[in-house]
């Protein structure tokens, strides 16, 4: 099995990469929690999942 540092650049890329979640009750309130997040890192992000559990809140992972 070949290290990141050892594979492509994509996979060096992909190495760097840092997951955020955040959860709530609604969308908005939860890609708030995000944008704070990415915010206080100094850093963009793309939401890569949103979510609906049984209990009426929302789970959301994103991307900086």
């Amino acid at each position: 099995m070949l290290l990141p540092q050892q594979c492509c650049s994509r996979c060096q890329l992909q190495a760097t990469q840092k997951i955020i979640t955040a959860t709530a009750g609604t969308l908005y309130s939860a890609e708030v929690k995000i944008a704070g997040k990415a915010g206080q890192l100094n850093a963009r992000y793309k939401i890569t999942e949103a979510s609906k559990g049984n209990i009426n809140r929302i789970h959301m992972t994103a991307e900086l």
